[in-house]
This record gives C-alpha cells, structure tokens and sequence, in this order.
C-alpha cells in the first residue's frame, strides 16, 4: 500500500511595485494560482525589506523604479535565503548587472512574458532556479557586462525567449478570442494593465480620449466587469 504523499506549501511572495493599479492586477494573478499564497504587498522598495523581515517570504517580486528605496537597493538588503525576481519595465543593461549584483535570482521585463510565464517563473525561483528574459539574457552573453554578475547567474530559463503578450501573440490572442475582443480592445487592456490613464492610453494609440472610454466600456461588457481593476485581474489571470 503506497503510502499518502504530504501536500506541498504553497511558495510564500511578497510583492512590491509602487503602481497601485499594476500591483493590484500582479496581486490578483499571483493570488489565482493555489501554488502561490501572496503575504504581504509594498508600495516602495524600503517597506519591502521591513515585510520582507517580517513575513520571511519565499520569493520577493521587485519592480526596480520605487520611491523611499529603488528594487535594486531593496533586493541588496533582504533576508538571507529568499529569493528575489525583478519584474519592471526597465530594459537598461546598467540596471540589469546592477540588479543580478545585488542578488536578484531573477529578471522579467513586463510585456516580455504571459501571466502564465511569470507564475511559473516565480515557482522556478522558489526552487533555486536562476530566471532571466530576453534582456537580462543578453547582459549574461555581453563578456564586458558578465564580469559584473555574480558566479552561478545560468543562462535564460523557460520563458526567456516567450513571444511577448501583446496583441497578435499566442497568449493575448488566446484570451482575446475567449471574451470576443478586438486588437484595439487588447491594446486598450494591456495599456490598462501597466497602469496607464486614459489621457496616456489616448495619445499611445492616438485616438480621442472619448473613443477610449467607449473602447473600455466595450470591454467590461465583454468581460462582464465593472470596474477596471476587474478587467486587469481577469486579463491578466491564466487561463483554465
């Protein structure tokens, strides 16, 4: 008789961006996979070493551009032991050594990746697994920039070469067929999902400000939503 396995603990996160609205669309996703049990959120990098000492996460989620103490500073100072992944919008290499120098076992930039990709990229690191996309993989093959990354940052993992989420790839056309969206309605929820306003989202896809309200309102019809972050929860989560 095969004796019962003992469940696996969920990986504990600790979340940090300073972009309210693209905190809450990451909380939502993180919080939809069972894997995942979300502890603690920071909206600035120095109140992320003070949960991070208190909550003892797993794996820390860092955006690098926050105010009181930047991603890359947070993720010099946290608990021996946890794991740090970087997910920002910043491409720079100078950034990116500095980061992976500081500890970070991890680098995604937003847009590089499905919602699919960045769960199990934060299940990777939780295992000890080095996690870096497109950008951060093209610092490890610079010679000049590899000496400044610690022994022992491997290459791209599963998900570096992803086709990136925007509109016309796998995963946004996947989700866009599944609620009946158009291209410009997933324009219009990907800019919404980094936290972009109307005003932005107008001049990004140079329509009339009025036209974006009628575009998102098309959407949480078809999502069957009433708020907007409704519509990034449900467009970021995976799909069952």
């Amino acid at each position: 008789m095969t004796a019962p396995t003992a469940p696996v603990a969920p990986v504990r996160v600790l979340l940090a961006d300073d972009n309210a609205v693209l905190r809450m669309g990451m909380a939502s996703l993180l919080a939809s996979d069972p894997r995942i049990t979300l502890v603690a959120e920071a909206e600035n990098g120095l109140r992320a070493v003070e949960l991070a000492e208190e909550h003892r996460p797993d794996v820390v989620v860092l955006d690098v551009r926050m105010p009181e103490m930047d991603g890359v500073a947070a993720a010099a100072r946290m608990p021996s032991g946890t794991r740090i992944l970087m997910l920002t919008y910043s491409e720079e290499p100078e950034v990116i050594t500095t980061a992976m120098a500081s500890g970070a076992h991890g680098y995604l930039v937003h847009g590089a990746h499905s919602p699919e990709e960045i769960l199990d990229a934060v299940m990777s690191a939780a295992r000890g697994m080095s996690v870096f996309g497109p950008a951060a993989s093209a610092v490890l093959l610079d010679p000049a920039r590899r000496a400044a990354v610690p022994p022992g940052s491997g290459p791209a993992l599963p998900g570096a070469a992803a086709p990136p989420t925007g509109p016309g790839s796998p995963a946004a056309a996947l989700r866009a067929r599944r609620y009946g969206l158009t291209p410009r309605e997933v324009e219009i929820l990907d800019l919404m999902a980094e936290g972009r306003g109307n005003r932005d989202i107008a001049k990004d896809c140079f329509l009339a400000e009025k036209t974006v309200k009628n575009h998102i309102n098309r959407i949480f019809t078809k999502l069957g939503v009433t708020t907007r972050g409704e519509a990034i929860s449900l467009w970021l989560r995976p799909p069952s």
